[in-house]
């Protein structure tokens, strides 16, 4: 079976990147617009990490013609609405499957996987919040483009490749493709009362444990970790709350943005996540992104730094009690699986 991404971009680094995870296609290829890549380019001109090996494709009818289905990914490539839904009739006429996080004629994005929900369930024997008896590994964001999702996949890869049982909870909804439950919206509900979300969340994850027995969970938390744009309230990491107060992490990630890190800014990391979400952080993911908040637009604008360049530009500086990492780099990910591992053992 054969999976066609369109648009590939950044917002898809996993499939390419963790190609070797993906479930119920044997090949995923991706398809650019032209005036994004050429033909033929490795898939790092899209996320500026290491070289894949795998190449982008700017012929939308020649690969849809040797696809079985296409997942339409939301990206920042400017593409029109008409444009796009030429395409997905393209791909229906054609008699593709379609994956899509766009909104389809109905409303409803149409993805793999139905996702982690908050749905109410009685359980008069157990206590209030139930204790997840294995170790649990928190993936946090500062904010979109942190390959937050990506740094997840390798931990999940290096734990199953060292013979434990993973179970995954996604931070994105493309982690159906991996045969992985995600966080749906129901959390953006303002029916249900905070209390209520932390106890349902709570009981939802101890539901999947109980399901899957794993040796450890990997919980990848939605959105960022607080507040970063003073100008506009898009990411005050209320996710980040509400799961940091349905689980107790016994260790934690931060994936954060490149840029220069004083002793300062690294305290003030550290003390959010200890303080403010009961997860302190040992390990520092650092992506290949630089984000600035423009005060004529209000908006935070993000720019993709070739990891190579930023490697060497800004080597990483390990402290005592802080392990930096680049994502999107399979060797630091390698060494970020061991540092994760050897943090959880010294916790038994």
């Amino acid at each position: 079976m054969r999976l066609m991404v369109y648009p590939a971009s950044k917002e898809v680094s996993a499939l390419a990147r963790h190609q070797n995870l993906v479930k119920d296609f044997d090949e995923v290829v991706f398809v650019t617009p032209n005036h994004i890549a050429n033909d033929g380019d490795d898939f790092s001109v899209l996320d500026g990490g290491m070289p894949t090996g795998i190449s982008v494709s700017t012929s939308f009818e020649e690969e849809l013609k040797r696809a079985d289905a296409v997942f339409f990914a939301k990206s920042y490539i400017p593409i029109s609405e008409q444009s796009l839904q030429n395409s997905m009739q393209l791909a229906k006429k054609e008699g593709k499957k379609i994956f899509s996080q766009y909104n389809l004629q109905d409303g409803t994005p149409v993805l793999p996987g139905e996702g982690l929900t908050f749905a109410q369930n009685t359980y008069e024997d157990m206590p209030l919040i139930c204790d997840i008896p294995v170790p649990v590994v928190f993936v946090m964001g500062a904010g979109p483009h942190t390959n937050k999702f990506e740094t997840q996949l390798s931990l999940y890869e290096y734990f199953q490749k060292k013979g434990y049982v993973v179970s995954h909870i996604g931070s994105k909804s493309i982690a159906g493709f991996f045969g992985v439950d995600f966080f749906t919206e129901d959390y953006c509900n303002a029916q249900i009362s905070v209390r209520d979300k932390i106890i349902m969340l709570n009981r939802a994850i101890y539901r999947k444990y109980l399901k899957e027995r794993p040796d450890v969970m990997i919980i990848g938390i939605p959105g960022g970790f607080m507040q970063l744009n003073p100008m506009r309230y898009e990411e005050i990491g209320d996710m980040a709350y509400i799961v940091s107060q349905a689980v107790t992490p016994d260790a934690s990630v931060l994936c954060t943005y490149a840029s220069d890190f004083t002793e300062e800014h690294l305290e003030w990391l550290k003390n959010v996540c200890q303080y403010r979400l009961n997860a302190p952080i040992k390990n520092l993911v650092i992506s290949n992104t630089v984000m600035d908040v423009s005060f004529e637009t209000q908006q935070c604008e993000y720019t993709t730094i070739p990891l190579e360049y930023l490697k060497e530009k800004k080597p990483l500086q390990q402290g005592a009690d802080l392990n930096m990492f680049y994502a999107l780099d399979p060797d630091d990910m390698d060494a970020l699986g061991t540092a994760i591992e050897d943090q959880l053992a010294s916790n038994l």
